[in-house]
């Protein structure tokens, strides 16, 4: 969440209306609670790896000369990297919410790298992993990959320490928390990305508005989890920010944990399991029955950052914060517009598969659609399509569908954009929730673990 920009006045996805304001940079109670217990697992997760580090000493001894040797450097760059993430944890924490989460980040980057690279030592020292989650991270990368600047973790060091050039704690190049953001390029296969305009019919309009009780363009994560079967069971681990289905399947979660328990709260009450904001009106919209759950959280202001992204590109807003951005290709091209209409961005068909104990997405979209509104809103306050407009053949305007194009022909290229690819990680996530929720999993009751920090 960049809360540095989210104080700026957004122009609305729905051409016609105005623009919403969103929160400072305060922290509310509830937030604030959920950042303070995170610096705690934190703190506990990082005593965990000092007893862990001591187990390891213990077995060192009964080694092999040579390799008791390797093993004893390995175990001084591991505690290089628990003297540099307590160093960090001594710190106090920032006052504003947008430094607290990056203050989070690092201490979170930090324990999932010490907790990675003290699987590798422990594998190297010969203590058998305990847990399924334990078989996987000593699978992600060797205790060697830390002894250099540049290894297949791939992180900047932060401990000035030239004999020991110990590991460093924090670092990875994505904007994902815990074990996902720290996991070396050579056990990340990128997600294929698909995209496409897609023209609305009278019958696509009625589905959308039924199952979103209205309409209101912006962004939409929708669908589940393609690939994943039935889950019979749910452990959370906050060390790595993961989860443990069926007892022997990891999931890297790469949303913050505090919006992962919104996430949890809301597709877990929500009938349709909805998730989508937009721009339109003084407010903006944000969907559900039950939108207070999500309406001021970090999720739906990322939504909300990435509609107005989105929506500038669509309507070529000259104005826009897409103003001298380096599109690929040509430019998009304003046009005047008649009527009422909006621009509607789904993210879906998140497609998993499995791979070495883990569970790992593999393909998902980006459809785009715009149809005519109706001056009535919805029972709930969303827009309702017009459908009059829609029987006598109404289409946007054809620089319209041309940008939208240049979207969507270009999808991998906008992924790379922060904001983007941290809607396609919220996709990702809800997706999972919702599958999970299909098998009969309590997700508010895995909120409430997420909150209160069970190590798993």
């Amino acid at each position: 969440m960049k809360s540095g920009i989210v104080a700026i006045l957004l122009i609305s996805s729905c051409i016609v209306l105005g623009a919403p304001a969103f929160a400072d940079d305060d922290i509310d109670p509830k937030l604030a609670q959920q950042l303070a217990q995170f610096k705690k697992n934190c703190e506990q997760h990082q005593a965990q790896e000092k007893e862990k580090a001591q187990k390891i000493a213990q077995a060192v001894e009964s080694l092999p000369p040579q390799q008791k040797q390797e093993v004893k450097q390995e175990l001084q760059r591991l505690n290089a990297a628990i003297a540099a993430t307590d160093k960090m944890l001594a710190e106090p924490m920032p006052a504003t919410r947008s430094e607290q989460e990056a203050y989070l980040k690092r201490a979170s980057g930090a324990v999932a790298a010490t907790r990675e690279y003290e699987s590798a030592v422990s594998k190297d020292a010969g203590i058998a992993p305990t847990s399924h989650m334990e078989q996987v991270l000593s699978r992600l990368g060797e205790a060697d990959d830390f002894k250099t600047k540049f290894g297949a973790f791939d992180r900047q060091p932060t401990v000035k320490d030239s004999e020991l050039n110990a590991p460093v704690p924090v670092g990875g190049n994505s904007n994902f928390f815990g074990v996902s953001g720290q996991m070396p390029p050579s056990t990340v296969t990128p997600p294929q990305t698909s995209s496409s305009y897609a023209p609305t019919t009278v019958d696509a309009a009625t589905s959308i508005s039924d199952h979103d009780h209205g309409v209101g363009g912006g962004v939409m994560l929708e669908g589940d989890a393609g690939g994943l079967g039935a889950v019979s069971s749910v452990d959370y681990d906050s060390a790595t920010n993961a989860l443990t289905l069926n007892g022997d399947l990891v999931y890297f979660v790469k949303i913050p944990p505090w919006t992962f328990a919104t996430m949890c709260r809301q597709i877990g009450t929500d009938r349709n399991a909805l998730l989508g904001v937009s721009e339109t009106g003084t407010d903006g919209l944000v969907f559900g029955d039950k939108p207070e759950i999500y309406k001021d959280s970090d999720l739906a202001y990322e939504m909300m950052l990435a509609d107005k992204f989105l929506g500038d590109i669509i309507f070529a807003r000259r104005n826009g914060w897409t103003q001298g951005y380096k599109f690929p290709g040509s430019a998009p091209e304003g046009a005047r517009v008649k009527s009422s209409m909006l621009v509607r961005f789904s993210f879906g068909n998140f497609q998993f598969a499995t791979n070495d104990g883990q569970l790992a997405l593999t393909s998902s979209s980006l459809e785009v659609r715009m149809m005519p509104t109706s001056k009535a809103p919805s029972p709930t306050g969303q827009l309702l399509p017009d459908y009059n407009a829609m029987d006598k053949g109404w289409t946007p305007p054809d620089a319209f569908v041309a940008n939208a194009r240049i979207l969507t022909d270009n999808a991998d290229y906008f992924r790379h954009e922060a904001v983007i690819q941290e809607v396609f990680a919220d996709g990702e996530t809800a997706a999972l929730l919702r599958s999970l929720k299909e098998s009969g999993q309590d997700l508010n009751a895995l909120a409430d673990k997420i909150d209160g920090g069970d190590a798993g």
